[in-house]
């Protein structure tokens, strides 16, 4: 292939210009990469490598993104933040939410202004 390259350069040229290079990777990855040809147990074997190297690859994902999950909130830090938030005062309800990762649980506190009777 580089012979090819050099065949085919301009009197000058000493490197490939970027569309050439990048044709020449593309290509030479496509004919790495080609499934054999009158061989079904190697394509059932590619499918299954792909199949489970995906699967690996999403659990490997879904782990890493779970650890960097932030931790919760305290009850009164979202109390805080939620009476910042709607303008509530102390005399608030109060709602328990289960949260979906872990068995604690966050509480947070609103006022709607229905429930006032405003």
């Amino acid at each position: 292939m580089i012979t090819t390259l050099l065949e085919m350069a301009a009197p000058g040229q000493r490197r490939p210009r970027p569309g050439e290079a990048l044709h020449l990777l593309a290509s030479g990855l496509r004919q790495r990469l080609r499934l054999p040809t009158r061989r079904p147990l190697a394509v059932i074997a590619a499918v299954l490598l792909a199949l489970t190297m995906g699967a690996f690859g999403g659990a490997v994902g879904s782990w890493t993104g779970s650890q960097t999950f932030a931790d919760l909130p305290d009850d009164a830090t979202i109390a805080s933040l939620a009476q910042r938030a709607s303008g509530a005062a102390n005399d608030s309800v109060q709602l328990r939410v289960a949260s979906p990762w872990r068995e604690e649980s966050i509480s947070t506190t609103f006022r709607s202004r229905c429930q006032l009777g405003r």
